[in-house]
């Protein structure tokens, strides 16, 4: 499966991990919910790197295709356009996480800002 992904596809994996450990700190330490709607802006950032992904797994099963001519199972294309989406469905289900992770910090940080005001 992570073969099918393609270098785009591992980075996107990577960015993902590494922006939900860096929204586990913002959850728990932000202060300011400027922090919370910067990583909001940020958790988009897998869906974009799988949407690369996919233009580049597209274009990739368009030329073997072309490549091979006629004598190309149909079925070849098919079979390389589904793994190409591979990469947006796993950025669209990061990133929605992340989305998810973004909005509780916002909720965590006006609470603190409520708190700290006394109210």
């Amino acid at each position: 499966m992570f073969k099918a992904l393609g270098f785009v596809g591992l980075l996107m994996l990577f960015v993902g991990v590494a922006l939900f450990v860096a929204g586990i700190v913002v959850l728990a330490v932000a202060r300011r919910q400027r922090t919370a709607w910067i990583f909001l802006a940020m958790a988009a950032l897998p869906l974009l790197l799988g949407l690369a992904g996919t233009a580049l797994g597209y274009a990739r099963a368009h030329q073997v295709v072309s490549a091979t001519g006629p004598i190309a199972d149909p079925h070849v294309l098919e079979v390389g356009l589904a793994l190409a989406r591979l990469s947006v469905y796993f950025g669209g289900v990061i990133s929605a996480l992340l989305a998810a992770l973004a909005v509780a910090a916002l909720a965590a940080t006006r609470a603190r800002q409520r708190a700290a005001e006394g109210g």
